[in-house]
Order: C-alpha cells, then sequence, then structure tokens
C-alpha cells in the first residue's frame, strides 16, 4: 500500500465518484486498488460495504426530512446468497432517527412506513428460510447451527446479536457456538 494519506485520499475520491455518478462496486473496487496500491478483495469490501451505506443513509434522511415518515422497515433480498443474520431481522421497523444496524458487505435496504398504508413485500426472511431446501438452509447456517436450529431449541433472530463500535455505531454480528448453548 503506497503511503496512507495518499491512499486513503485515492480511496475516498473513488468512493465519491461512484457514489455521486451511481457506478457499480465492483467498478469502484478496481479504481481505488489501482489509485491506492490496495488489494482488489479489501477494495470490493469497501467499495459495497460504503457504498450501499451511503445510498441507506441518504433514503433514511429523505424519509426524516419528508415530514410525512417517521419509520422505514428493513428488506434483505431472499435468497442463498443472503446471510442469515440479514434474514433474521428482516421486515424491522426503525424510527427514522435511527440507522439500521448493518456488517460488512450487507445488502439490505429500507422503505418507508407510512401510517395507514401497509404495503406487503411477500414471505418474511424467517419465512423464506423455513421454505428452503435442508440442504440450502444446512449450507447458509453450517452444521453446527443447522442442528441447533433443526432441533426446535433457537430460531434465526437467536443467531443474531448487536455489538457497538464508536467508529460504526450498532452492527449486525453472529452469536458464538458458546453464547448460543
Amino acid at each position: 500500500l503506497r503511503q496512507w494519506p495518499n491512499a486513503a485520499d485515492a480511496i475516498t475520491r473513488e468512493l465519491l465518484r461512484g457514489v455521486a455518478m451511481g457506478i457499480n462496486p465492483r467498478v469502484v473496487a478496481r479504481r481505488a486498488a489501482v489509485a491506492s496500491q490496495a488489494s482488489l478483495r479489501q477494495m470490493l469490501t469497501v467499495a459495497r460495504t460504503e457504498q450501499l451505506r451511503a445510498y441507506r443513509e441518504s433514503s433514511r434522511d429523505l424519509y426524516k426530512r419528508s415530514g410525512v415518515v417517521e419509520k422505514y422497515k428493513r428488506l434483505c433480498a431472499k435468497n442463498a446468497r443472503t446471510c442469515v443474520l440479514c434474514l433474521a431481522v428482516d421486515g424491522k421497523i426503525y424510527p427514522v432517527s435511527e440507522p439500521m444496524e448493518l456488517h460488512v458487505c450487507c445488502r439490505c435496504t429500507s422503505t418507508p412506513v407510512i401510517e395507514g398504508y401497509n404495503i406487503e413485500y411477500g414471505a418474511s426472511g424467517q419465512e423464506w428460510f423455513d421454505a428452503q431446501p435442508h440442504t440450502t438452509q444446512r449450507q447458509m447456517l453450517g452444521p453446527a447451527r443447522y442442528d441447533l436450529w433443526r432441533s426446535g431449541k433457537n430460531t434465526l433472530s437467536d443467531f443474531v446479536k448487536i455489538e457497538y463500535s464508536h467508529d460504526w455505531g450498532k452492527t449486525l454480528a453472529s452469536k458464538t457456538l458458546e453464547e448460543l448453548s
């Protein structure tokens, strides 16, 4: 990595350009990796995480400014690429004053909750997970967590904990097996 201040400036410049112009995080990551001499993998993680955080926070700011939206709902993709943490908290309602808890490379989004309007978004993350073949569930949870879940002793939300970082605020994290037993 070149000298840190120059690398940080190059990464910041590419992230700002990417957010402002709606450039795919993969393209931003490639540009940031070349400009900073950081690894492409590291830059993919940073670009995905921070561009999506910027978009979510922009939406939350618009909700707050609207004077109409007081709450918003978390939505996750329902597919095998979605992490179990996001499936577990899918549908959670937040006041617009509070950012949602995230994790690195989180793909969740939000939708406004407006009094008197109820928009259905299909199955919840838990319902989607429950409907998947056992092989998909086991692959997503891993063998030990899958066994705990199948035993009926744990729901998906039992696998989630919220941690706090002075830099990033509240973050989603996975409970350890020791914490689960």
